[in-house]
């Protein structure tokens, strides 16, 4: 994809800062939009490239929807919080690229140029977490319902509450959890609650 031909969706909850980014984009030769409903911008195949914001629960789940469409729209996850598990946790969930939201311009144009070339820029320590299957930090990085399961552990739910919650049998839950546990490295469900607080999650 060249530049010129490369459509920008801006997805971020404040005005001022979407404002930002389209002055950014613009001087950078995108075209870009701040479409109202991502899904349906998506859906209708009106752009190639997506900046997501991600601060909340919500916006992680919009961006592992996002990616596991049948478009083939690529997706820049704009972290709030800009740690080496966050960038982990946003490629893990399918975005391409990731930069900081607080990053400069020159960054954000550089981040946009790389996806629209087909490659990508990630900070060297993000890197080394991805080659390093020995660091903890590389452990995979849970889904967002995942992640709201051992929030509501964490909160002291009890495992049926969970199981309700999510629509599953409470024999059901258990097993999912067992295997979440087994992807986390994990023993049981305290360790699984103090590591997922260590990577930031809850």
């Amino acid at each position: 994809m060249k530049v010129m031909s490369v459509r920008i969706a801006i997805v971020d909850p404040l005005p001022m800062f979407r404002g930002g980014l389209s002055d950014v984009l613009e001087r950078a030769g995108f075209a870009h939009d701040a479409p109202d409903d991502l899904a349906a911008w998506v859906r209708a195949g009106a752009g190639d490239l997506v900046l997501l914001t991600l601060r909340h629960a919500a916006d992680w789940t919009l961006l592992e929807e996002t990616c596991q469409s049948r478009s083939r729209v690529a997706v820049i996850a704009v972290l709030d919080d800009p740690t080496v598990p966050a960038y982990l946790r946003a490629l893990n969930a399918g975005a391409v690229g990731a930069v900081p939201r607080h990053a400069a311009a020159d960054e954000i144009r550089e981040v946009c140029a790389a996806v629209a070339d087909g490659r990508t820029v990630l900070p060297i320590a993000v890197l080394r977490a991805c080659l390093d299957p020995g660091r903890r930090q590389r452990r995979e990085v849970p889904l967002e319902r995942e992640i709201e399961w051992l929030r509501e552990l964490a909160r002291g739910e009890t495992m049926a509450q969970v199981a309700s919650r999510a629509g599953y049998s409470e024999r059901m839950m258990f097993r999912m959890l067992r295997a979440l546990y087994g992807r986390l490295d994990v023993g049981n469900r305290t360790e699984a609650i103090i590591f997922a607080r260590d990577q930031g999650w809850l």
